[in-house]
């Protein structure tokens, strides 16, 4: 009777360590994830519009896709654009993104707009075909063309969301065309391609992890250099969002979880053997 009390402890204490496991690969597995908001496309150089006796880009644009899988509120959330990867550096310029509703898989684009630019809201959202409540304009001088910057989706409380640098490698910046950036599994960014055709509104194949595509994949980068695209650039800061696919990472989960139960039962056989 004593024996067949411990082979039942052995299996209630084998159980225990299975629901453990489980439990701790698959909140490995969802602690990472596509964050909330990404930047997909960045477009620092357009065409020139009368700046009050000078001339200047006149629809610089970054373009923000909603990964959250429900509305997202832009309400103290800001873009900084960044000279390095110091997300604090206090010379980082700050781009409120206002108190915008992004619905579901919906874009927001931030319009970069020089002061003496005296393109409309209405002429601006006609130039790119977009609703003109999907635009937040902010302030500045302007996008650098010939520079590496890297811009961050910051949360309220000035942490990252999620980041794209540009003329990571080399300098690719062109006229009316765009960087274009997807998010891995992990929350991970990569460059898709510099000097592509610009395509507002659509996700391309592959851009997103999990999500829903619309679009052909970006060819190439030609600025690459020797033809090679950047490696996925490592996300800081916050992590995942709610509600956001991560079934790339159930293959982990899983595998862990089978380690788990055929190392379990391994101890289960062992102590079984020596109470024979």
């Amino acid at each position: 009777m004593s024996s067949m009390l411990r082979n039942k402890n052995l299996y209630l204490k084998a159980l225990t360590i299975v629901v453990l496991s489980f439990a701790f690969a698959f909140s490995s597995a969802f602690a990472a994830g596509v964050p909330a908001l990404v930047i997909t496309q960045i477009v620092p150089d357009t065409d020139n519009v009368d700046l009050g006796g000078t001339s200047g880009d006149g629809y610089e644009l970054v373009e923000l896709y909603n990964a959250s899988g429900k509305e997202f509120k832009t309400k103290g959330h800001n873009i900084v654009y960044a000279y390095s990867d110091d997300i604090n550096d206090a010379k980082n310029q700050i781009w409120s993104l206002g108190d915008k509703t992004i619905p579901a898989n919906g874009f927001l684009y931030v319009w970069v707009k020089q002061e003496k630019n005296g393109v409309s809201l209405a002429d601006f959202a006609k130039y790119w075909k977009i609703k003109e409540d999907q635009v937040v304009s902010v302030k500045s001088d302007g996008m650098a063309n010939g520079s590496r910057r890297v811009l961050f989706v910051a949360s309220p409380d000035k942490k990252e969301v999620s980041r794209a640098p540009y003329n990571d490698k080399d300098v690719a910046v062109e006229v009316n065309k765009s960087f274009v950036y997807g998010y891995n599994a992990d929350g991970s960014t990569k460059l898709l391609g510099a000097k592509q055709d610009i395509t507002l509104g659509k996700l391309r194949s592959g851009q997103i992890a999990g999500a829903a595509t619309s679009a052909p994949a970006p060819a190439p980068a030609a600025s690459t250099a020797k033809g090679a695209v950047p490696q996925a650039m490592p996300k800081t800061g916050l992590g995942g969002a709610e509600n956001v696919d991560h079934t790339g990472m159930l293959p982990w989960a899983a595998g862990a979880l089978a380690l788990a139960v055929a190392a379990t039962v391994a101890v289960v056989r062992r102590k079984a053997a020596q109470q024979q």
